[in-house]
């Protein structure tokens, strides 16, 4: 019925390209064999990463058919993507285009701030263990031990909360760390943060990442995919092996002692974030996919 809607829906309209942005939607639009050319855009691993059991290695073959039927071409948003995305749809690196995602610069505006015996410690996403919020609790006891006015902020919600604020207030951490829950206004948040902890195991492209750099924030996290594509280590930030919170916390008491290195940081993060994260490089990035996809099929 979905691909029945579809279908009618796009011989009305009649467009030069489909853009898809989730898997279920490519199943549709195979069905519906409407003879558009097709841009599929891949946000994260999720549909991408697949295990052994029958019903992954069922979806991986839909994905595959899903693909040949609609001839789709494809945006990863990171390098990191491109083999594992080859992998699950058994195509070539040059089927993948990299755009990566962008970040408004006017909205998360350059905010110049020097580091102090109280400065800010930022995470910012679900509280879920995949973000690593636990680690993060560890990491800064360990940082309050040599600097025992820095702040932890932790931003945003999920199942994980009365835990971590369990975990938060058994290390005798209450009132050392603020849970501020769900915020719309993260530029503000991020004006007076001084360092942002980055503590995933995994991640697509983190918008986090790059407005925290747009805003000059410098970012420690780990070294896994994701986090590495968007930090430069030792130029916008520090990256670390996951897992250890020693590391986390040595290069976040260098940093934060360090004036002269943590300006050199937080000029360099605006600097990454204008040249490959700008909202308007996302858009140009995404229209040179479509209009490569139209002109290939004969269209202006």
């Amino acid at each position: 019925r979905a691909a029945a809607l579809l279908g009618r829906y796009v011989g009305r309209f009649r467009p030069d390209v489909i853009e898809i942005h989730t898997p279920t939607v490519a199943w549709v639009a195979a069905w519906a064999n409407s003879g558009i050319p097709c841009v599929q855009a891949l946000h994260g691993y999720g549909s991408i990463t697949r295990k052994d059991s029958i019903k992954d290695k069922a979806v991986r073959v839909l994905d595959r058919l899903t693909q040949r039927r609609l001839k789709t071409n494809f945006i990863v948003v990171s390098e990191s993507m491109t083999k594992v995305a080859a992998a699950h749809f058994s195509l070539l690196p040059a089927c993948f285009a990299c755009v990566p995602n962008g970040v408004d610069l006017e909205k998360f505006k350059f905010t110049e701030k020097m580091p102090d015996r109280s400065s800010s410690i930022l995470m910012l996403g679900t509280l879920c263990s995949n973000k690593g919020q636990t680690l993060g609790i560890r990491a800064f006891k360990a940082v309050l031990d040599t600097m025992p006015n820095v702040r932890l902020t932790i931003v945003g919600e999920g199942f994980d909360r009365p835990m971590l604020e369990a975990l938060a207030k058994n290390n005798g951490l209450e009132g050392k760390v603020k849970f501020l829950g769900r915020r719309d206004d993260v530029p503000k948040i991020l004006s007076q943060t001084h360092i942002l902890w980055q503590l995933s195991e995994s991640e697509g492209m983190p918008m986090v990442v790059l407005e925290a750099m747009a805003a000059g924030v410098p970012v420690i996290g780990f070294n896994v995919r994701g986090t590495r594509d968007a930090v430069a280590n030792n130029e916008t930030g520090y990256l670390v092996d996951h897992g250890d919170t020693e590391s986390v916390k040595q290069a976040t008491v260098e940093l934060l002692r360090d004036e002269s290195r943590y300006l050199n940081f937080s000029l360099n993060a605006r600097y990454r974030a204008e040249e490959f994260f700008s909202f308007n490089g996302m858009l140009d990035g995404h229209e040179r996919v479509l209009r490569s996809v139209t002109s290939v099929n004969g269209d202006e």
